[in-house]
Order: C-alpha cells, then sequence, then structure tokens
C-alpha cells in the first residue's frame, strides 16, 4: 500500500513538473503570438500609411495640373490683354491722341 503510495506521489511530482514545464512553453508561445501581433499591426499601418501617401501624391498631382491650366489662363488673358492695350495705343496714335494732347484738352 506504501509502495503505491509512493508510486501516486512520484507520479503527481511528475505531472506537476511536466505542468510547470508546459505553462512555460505556453508563456513562450504566447510572447511569440504577442510579438507576432505587434510585427503583423506595425505591418498594417505601414500599408496604410503607403497607401495615404500614395493618395497624398495623386490629390498633390491633381492641384498641380490645376494650378498649372490656371496659370495657362492666366498667361493667355494677360498676353490678351497687352495684345488690346497695345491695339489701343495703335489706334489713339493713329487718331493723332498721344498723351500730351489728352492733357491739354482736359485743361
Amino acid at each position: 500500500m506504501q509502495a503505491e503510495m509512493d508510486k501516486l506521489d512520484n507520479e503527481v511530482s511528475e505531472m506537476k513538473i511536466k505542468n510547470e514545464e508546459e505553462k512555460v512553453v505556453i508563456q513562450d508561445f504566447e510572447l511569440a503570438l504577442i510579438k507576432h501581433k505587434r510585427n503583423a499591426e506595425k505591418c498594417r499601418r505601414s500599408v496604410m500609411y503607403k497607401e495615404q501617401v500614395r493618395l497624398n501624391q495623386a490629390a498633390t498631382n491633381a492641384l498641380m495640373a490645376r494650378l498649372e491650366a490656371q496659370r495657362a489662363i492666366c498667361d493667355a488673358a494677360e498676353k490678351d490683354f497687352h495684345k488690346k492695350y497695345k491695339l489701343k495705343d495703335d489706334i489713339r496714335n493713329k487718331l493723332g491722341l498721344n498723351g500730351s494732347k489728352e492733357g491739354s484738352v482736359s485743361e
């Protein structure tokens, strides 16, 4: 009977040791899982940041194209303005209405 009790005590001790070893293994797996989750989250954030950069670049390109178009419109309007102003000066010169005569007319 005592031998059987000793045998059972040994089995219990072995099971406790094995249980502690398995707890350590589980803790190691949990740590590995936590590290893997962190890396996965970093990768996810990296992908999100890259997508945001891509979207920002597309928006910047669209704004730059719009700015260039507005600049071209302004340049064309300025060119047209100078052309009309020059035409006005040419017509005044042909009619003999220069700046000195206008000053004397208003007096």
